[in-house]
């Protein structure tokens, strides 16, 4: 297993740090700093579609909270018909 996080994942995949920043239109510094701070959950999804890192590698504690997978939506509707 992977001790690299999703955004050290997504810059790697990037390129490099300042062509994720470029794809994103942030700062590289801004893209830095998520090292530490975590990705913000509004550019997960622009990082995915830029990098192919989803969204559950880029903030694995909550990414659910955001995008739920289509099965849980469909369990859960199931539930309570």
């Amino acid at each position: 297993m992977s001790t690299e996080t999703g955004i050290e994942a997504a810059i790697v995949a990037a390129g490099g740090l300042a062509k994720l920043a470029g794809a994103l239109d942030e700062t590289a510094q801004a893209v830095s700093n998520w090292r530490s701070r975590g990705v913000p959950a509004n550019r997960c999804k622009a990082i995915e579609a830029a990098t192919g890192v989803s969204v559950q590698r880029l903030r694995p504690m909550d990414w659910q909270d955001y995008w739920p997978d289509a099965d849980h939506v469909a369990s859960s509707a199931q539930a309570t018909a």
